[in-house]
C-alpha cells in the first residue's frame, strides 16, 4: 500500500518535477535520530536557532536581545562580539557581581528619589 502524498509531484521553480511529501508526514517523529541534549549543542547555534525562529523566514534577521538586523554571517559575528552573555554561561563571580550591581542600584535610586 502506497501512501498517495509520496507519490505527488510538486513543481520547482526551475521547471523540474520532484516527488514529495506531504507537511503532515514532516510533523511525524523520526524514530532514529540522534537527540544531541541542550548543554552539548553549540552556544552560538542555540542563539541563532531562537533568532531564526522569531524572523518567521524574513529575509532580515532580527536581534531578539537589542534588534539589530542583518544577515546571518553578520548575526553570528554580532552575537560574539556584543552578546558573549548570551552564548557563554555566566560564572559564579559574575552572578555575584550582577546581584551586587543590582542591589547598588536599587539603593541609589532610592537615595534620588528621596533628596
Amino acid at each position: 500500500m502506497s501512501n498517495p502524498a509520496i507519490q505527488t509531484l510538486i513543481q520547482l521553480p526551475n521547471k523540474d518535477l520532484w516527488r514529495g511529501f506531504s507537511v503532515q508526514e514532516a510533523d511525524v517523529p523520526v524514530a532514529d535520530a540522534e537527540v544531541i541534549p541542550e548543554k552539548a549543542q553549540n552556544p552560538i547555534n542555540r542563539a541563532m536557532a531562537a533568532i531564526l525562529k522569531s524572523s518567521n523566514g524574513a529575509k532580515e534577521l532580527t536581534c531578539i536581545w537589542c534588534g539589530v538586523q542583518s544577515d546571518e554571517r553578520y548575526m553570528r559575528k554580532h552575537l560574539i562580539d556584543q552578546h558573549k552573555s548570551v552564548i557563554e554561561p555566566a560564572s559564579g563571580a559574575d552572578a555575584a557581581m550582577a546581584m551586587v550591581a543590582e542591589k547598588q542600584k536599587i539603593e541609589i535610586e532610592a537615595k534620588a528619589a528621596e533628596g
